[in-house]
Order: C-alpha cells, then sequence, then structure tokens
C-alpha cells in the first residue's frame, strides 16, 4: 500500500509539453522515492507528455481552471484540493536541483517555520529570459557563502509551507495564492520564514517579450486594485506616480543585482528587456486602480503590502 503523501505539488504550467516535461523531470530527480500529490492546473488541465513515466507512489490530480487565471489564482485553486501536510507551488518557469529537498525538508521541520524557500540562479544552460528573472527574483538571488536565515518574505515559487499554516486564512484563498499577504498574516501570528541562500532553485523560462508584459501588466492590475479597495489610496495619485514607479524599481533592483555575481550575470543581457517590462507593471497599476471599485477598504491599522517586486 503507498504511504500518504507529504508533499503536495501545485504545478501551474503553460500547456506545452517541453515546459511540463522539463518540470515533471526535475521533481522526479530532486524528489527520488518521495511519495508526493501532484496537482496540475490548467485549461484544459496539461497531460502528462508521453513517455514521461511517472513514479508508482505519486498521486496525481488534474485540476481544470478558467484560461483567464493567472499563476496565484491557479496556486489558489491547488491549495485548495490539496491534502498533504507540506505544500510547494511551481509555474514551470524553474527547477528544482537534487539538493533542494533535503535541505527545504529540514529547515521546514524546524519548530516555528512556516515556509521555506533557497536562492534562485539562472539556468546555466539555455536561454533563460535574464529580464524576466530579474523582475521577478532579483529578492532571492543567491549568497556566495551565506547562511540560512529568517526573513519577511519568500517567492511562493519553489516555496515549501506548512498547508495547516495557509489553511488559517479561508478569506486570502478565495483570490488566490497571493504569498505576501499570506507572508504578513503569519509574521503577524508569530510563525518565521526561512530563506537558504545556496542556489538549489533554477530559472529557465523564456516566455516570450510580449506575454510577460500582459502577464506583468495582469498581475500589477490586481495590485493596483488592491491599493484602491483595501488600502483606500487615491487612483489620482497612483496615476501622478506612475511614470517613476519603473525607475523606482529598477534602482532597487540595481541595488540587488550588482553586488551579486549571479545578478551581474543576468544584467548583462536582460537590462533593455527589464526596463520594458517595469514600464508594463506601472501601466497595469494604473488600469487595476481605475477599475476597482471602492469596497471591502480595510482599517488604516492594517499594513500595506510590499507589492513591488
Amino acid at each position: 500500500m503507498t504511504a500518504a503523501p507529504r508533499l503536495s505539488v501545485v504545478l501551474a504550467a503553460p500547456p506545452r509539453a517541453d515546459v511540463i516535461n522539463r518540470a515533471l523531470t526535475a521533481l522526479q530527480e530532486g524528489l527520488p522515492g518521495e511519495t508526493i500529490e501532484l496537482l496540475l492546473t490548467g485549461s484544459p488541465p496539461p497531460t502528462v507528455p508521453d513517455g514521461n513515466l511517472l513514479p508508482s507512489c505519486w498521486h496525481i490530480r488534474h485540476l481544470a481552471t478558467d484560461p483567464k487565471m493567472l499563476v496565484p489564482e491557479q496556486w489558489g485553486v491547488g491549495l485548495r484540493h490539496a491534502s498533504a501536510p507540506l505544500i510547494a507551488f511551481f509555474s514551470g518557469d524553474t527547477v528544482i536541483t537534487p539538493d533542494w529537498w533535503p535541505a527545504v525538508a529540514t529547515a521546514i521541520a524546524e519548530d516555528g517555520v512556516a515556509g521555506v524557500a533557497t536562492g534562485i540562479a539562472l539556468l546555466p544552460t539555455g536561454r533563460p529570459d535574464a529580464a524576466v528573472f530579474l523582475a521577478r527574483y532579483s529578492t532571492f538571488l543567491p549568497q556566495a557563502g551565506g547562511q540560512s536565515h529568517t526573513c519577511t518574505n519568500l517567492p511562493g515559487e519553489a516555496t515549501v509551507y506548512r498547508r495547516a499554516v495557509l489553511t488559517q486564512y479561508p478569506e486570502l484563498i478565495r483570490e488566490g495564492f497571493w504569498e505576501i499577504r499570506f507572508h504578513q498574516r503569519m509574521l503577524a501570528e508569530g510563525w518565521r520564514l526561512r530563506f537558504l541562500p545556496q542556489p538549489l532553485t533554477l530559472f529557465h523560462a523564456a516566455p516570450g517579450v510580449v506575454a510577460f508584459m500582459q502577464q506583468r501588466c495582469g498581475h500589477a492590475q490586481q495590485f493596483g486594485a488592491e491599493r484602491v479597495r483595501r488600502f483606500g489610496q487615491s487612483r489620482l495619485g497612483i496615476t501622478v506616480r506612475a511614470p517613476l514607479v519603473p525607475w523606482v524599481m529598477l534602482g532597487r533592483i540595481l541595488r540587488r543585482a550588482i553586488p551579486n555575481r549571479w545578478g551581474r550575470r543576468a544584467l548583462r543581457t536582460g537590462l533593455p528587456r527589464l526596463i520594458l517590462y517595469l514600464m508594463a507593471w506601472s501601466w497595469g497599476e494604473v488600469l487595476g486602480a481605475w477599475r476597482a471599485n471602492d469596497e471591502n477598504q480595510l482599517s488604516n491599522d492594517e499594513r500595506r503590502p510590499e507589492g513591488l517586486p
């Protein structure tokens, strides 16, 4: 009889056989002999490519989702259907190394730790989009010789959580798994997040300039709407400040990337497109702000989310 899964893996990958196959191969290599629950989201739900023989101890479920759903919203669907005590989220943009699972499993077992992630580096082979990498993950660059430490945020991608902690926030789950909101609640309630600085997660995606700009704009619309709807910020103020937003974000990314050898490598090829992606984010915030209604504003003493990458 197969043991109950210890880990649920939610994979919200695009419906491309090469992306899904690469993600599943990395999971097999990174989780040898581990019984997991694999939740594949999509519309139609992605199928396992022919010839990819998955371990018999894996419990595989396909979850149909609306094709317009963003990745965090698909992650939320997976979270609602997961059953294992631990849960990890993937978008198909990264792969894990064989050392990833032993490291995160040890860290998540510590008392009071609710979530664990590792450093994210560019895959050294192929042609990953360095600008996408910097736009998403400059906060989580590996650190040479760095030590495991507590932190205030994790990437969501390739991050392991205690599922019982996440399910304490059903009102957040209804909107999807937007990790920043969950992290703030966890920290406020005394849970810890841990970051392992080793490059145990590798970014390989190259979604295309137009596709990623659309995705960035979509995520930013969610954030812009939240600033108005939940935090009562002025639509006009968001619009007036919008031209400055890409440059503020770029400054933050450069401060993280320039002192870091993984970051410098990404900057060499990614800087021009990075500016385009940051402009798409700024435009998305404005769109989201003007399309939002004013309901569900939070009280003044609730923390504003650090939504900018």
